[in-house]
C-alpha cells in the first residue's frame, strides 16, 4: 500500500514523470512552501537531491508503465516518492529534507514585525492590519518601533513614490522616507534594545508601490529603492538580511482574493500591477526622445543635401558619411517600433483586464541580498 503523504508540495496532480522532473523545479517547490517565512525559510535548508537522483535512476531501469513523482511529508520528513499508475504496489522513496515538519514549526514561531509608516492613510491602515494578521502580530507605529527580538519577517507599510524617467520608473521614497531614513528606522532607535540585531538574517519587505522598480543601469541613482536600502544596511554591518520590494503598483490581498491568473491569495499576501500606467508614461517619454533624435538627424541630412553639389557618379545619399547616418536612423526607427509594440501590449492589457495598470500578478517581488537553497549548490 502506498505511503500516505501530507502537505504535498510537488507533483500533486500526479503529472511529474521522469521527463518533467528536474532539481530546479523541486527546489522551487520547497522555496514556495517556505515563502511565508521569508529568506529565513530557505537559509540552511539542505535538499538531498543526490538521494532522489539515485532512486530515479533505479526506477528508470525498472521500465515502469506510467511513472509519476510526488514530494510531501511522511511523518516528519519531506520525501520524494516514485509510483506507477500501472502497478499500485510499486513505490520507491527518498528523504529530501529530514525533520522538515519541525523546521516549519520552528520557523512559524519566529517573531515578526509589521510597521505602519503612513499612519492615518486609510489604504495603508487597512493593508498594515491585513499583513499583521497574516503573521499573527500587532501593527507597530513608525514612531514606536521595536525590532530587538524580531527573528522573522519585517514589513514596512507605506505608499511608495514613483519617478517617471525616460524608459523606466524608479521608486524614490517609501512613506516620504529615503533609503537612509528607512535604514535609520531599523537601526537607530534611541533605545538600543529596540534596534535591529546586526546578525538578523530575515527578510525586510518594503510594502509599498514601486519599491523594486528601477535599473538596470550604470548609474547608481537608477537602482531600485529596495536595493538602495539593502546597500545602506550593508554599509552599517547588516550583511545577512534580504530586502524585498514591489516592482510596480502594489496591493494587499483580502482573504480569498484572486489575481488575474486566478491564483488564490491569503489575507495579507502582496500582488502587483507590474506594467503600470507609469511604465507606459516612461516608455512614451523614451519614444519621444528617439523620435526627436530621428527628426534631428533627418533635418540635418536634408539641409546638407540642399547645400551639396550634384555629383552624377556618387549621389548625395550614396556617400559614405550619409550612409552611416542613414544606418543610425534605421536602427533608431527599429528601436522605436519595438517601443511602440511594448506600449501597445500594455494598452492591450489595460483593455483586457479593465484596469489602467493592466494585469494583477500575485507574489511578484524584487529581492536584494537573496540567499539560495543550499541544494542548488550541491551542499550536504
Amino acid at each position: 500500500m502506498p505511503t500516505t503523504l501530507t502537505n504535498v508540495i510537488y507533483g500533486k496532480d500526479k503529472k511529474i514523470n521522469f521527463e518533467r522532473y528536474n532539481i530546479g523545479s523541486l527546489t522551487k517547490a520547497v522555496a514556495f512552501d517556505l515563502q511565508e517565512f521569508g529568506e529565513r525559510g530557505v537559509q540552511g535548508v539542505v535538499v538531498k537531491h543526490q538521494d532522489a537522483d539515485r532512486i530515479i535512476t533505479y526506477c528508470k531501469a525498472a521500465k515502469l508503465g506510467k511513472p509519476y513523482m510526488m514530494a510531501g511529508l511522511c511523518s516528519n520528513d519531506l520525501v520524494l516518492v516514485v509510483r506507477d499508475e500501472g502497478n499500485a504496489q510499486f513505490e520507491q522513496m527518498a528523504v529530501l529534507v529530514k525533520n522538515y515538519k519541525k523546521i516549519k514549526e520552528t520557523l512559524a514561531e519566529n517573531t515578526a514585525a509589521v510597521v505602519n509608516a503612513h499612519e492615518g492613510d486609510a489604504i495603508i491602515d487597512k493593508a498594515a492590519k491585513k499583513q499583521a494578521n497574516k503573521f499573527d502580530t500587532e501593527v507597530q507605529s513608525k514612531h514606536d518601533t521595536d525590532f530587538g527580538d524580531v527573528t522573522g519577517n519585517i514589513l514596512l507599510c507605506a505608499h511608495g513614490t514613483p519617478q517617471v524617467n525616460v524608459g523606466r520608473v524608479i521608486g524614490v521614497a517609501l512613506g516620504r522616507m529615503t533609503p537612509k531614513e528607512v535604514a535609520d528606522l531599523l537601526t537607530k532607535n534611541p533605545d538600543k534594545a529596540k534596534r535591529l540585531a546586526e546578525d538578523y538574517d530575515g527578510k525586510i519587505t518594503l510594502s509599498g508601490c514601486f519599491t523594486a522598480s528601477g535599473g538596470p543601469e550604470a548609474l547608481a541613482a537608477d537602482d531600485p529603492f529596495a536595493k538602495k536600502v539593502r546597500d545602506e544596511l550593508k554599509t552599517r554591518g547588516f550583511t545577512k538580511c534580504s530586502v524585498v520590494g514591489i516592482p510596480g503598483v502594489a496591493m494587499t490581498a483580502a482573504k480569498g482574493k484572486k489575481d488575474d491568473d486566478g491564483k488564490v491569495m491569503k489575507e495579507g499576501d502582496k500582488a502587483a500591477w507590474v506594467r503600470s500606467e507609469e511604465m507606459l508614461q516612461a516608455l512614451d517619454k523614451k519614444a519621444a526622445v528617439i523620435r526627436g533624435e530621428i527628426d534631428k538627424l533627418t533635418d540635418g541630412l536634408i539641409k546638407a543635401g540642399g547645400k551639396s553639389e550634384p555629383d552624377e557618379r556618387t549621389p548625395f545619399l550614396g556617400t559614405e558619411p550619409v550612409r552611416k547616418i542613414l544606418a543610425v536612423i534605421a536602427a533608431k526607427e527599429k528601436a522605436l517600433d519595438s517601443l511602440k509594440e511594448e506600449m501597445e501590449s500594455i494598452q492591450k492589457d489595460q483593455r483586457k483586464y479593465g484596469d489602467v495598470d493592466g494585469k494583477l500578478m500575485a507574489h511578484v517581488t524584487g529581492t536584494f541580498g537573496l540567499r539560495v537553497i543550499q541544494a542548488s549548490l550541491g551542499k550536504r
